[in-house]
């Protein structure tokens, strides 16, 4: 694992375990390993240079259900 891919890590860990939010992050982190594992098609499309940051965080979002709410307060 990179060192970014790690520091993103420890705080989302660090950050979720101050909100108690650790089970529901898991959850969420084992269900994108499985849809990123039976899908390869989604790799390339998150990975591609076609689209735009927005558009692929817009695409991740739609496949993902992606609640970004999970850490507010």
């Amino acid at each position: 694992m990179n060192r970014v891919a790690m520091r993103y890590g420890e705080a989302l860990f660090s950050l979720s375990s101050e909100r108690g939010t650790v089970l529901c992050w898991q959850k969420e982190l084992k269900e994108f390993i499985h849809v990123i594992k039976e899908n390869e098609e989604i790799i390339n499309i998150l990975s591609s240079g076609f689209y735009d940051t927005k558009k692929r965080i817009k695409i991740a979002r739609e496949i993902f259900k992606f609640n970004d709410t999970t850490l507010d307060d």
